[in-house]
């Protein structure tokens, strides 16, 4: 096991959840992405997915910039995404 999921399983993160695995196994698993260990303003908590989902808004896109490379991107129609107040 690696040491972020380690450290995850001892602070009891809310994006935590089990599943039975092929050996038919109760397992920990975790969300594979990034984690900052953010919880509070993460999207994986369910807590504030569901403040997310309640308060947002979808809003047509029709472009995105790049992240790294600062490119703007054109997406297909229609493209939405859920625009949402951060928590302060």
């Amino acid at each position: 096991m690696s040491k972020a999921k380690m450290i995850k399983r001892e602070l009891d993160v809310p994006c935590r959840f089990e599943y039975t695995n092929d050996d038919g196994k109760l397992v920990d698993a975790f969300p594979g992405v990034n984690c900052g260990f953010g919880c509070d303003t993460c999207g994986w908590n369910p807590e504030e997915h569901k403040r997310r989902m309640e308060t947002g808004e979808w809003v047509r896109i029709n472009e995105y910039r790049a992240p790294y490379s600062g490119k703007l991107i054109k997406l297909p129609s229609p493209t939405y995404r859920l625009s949402f107040c951060p928590l302060p």
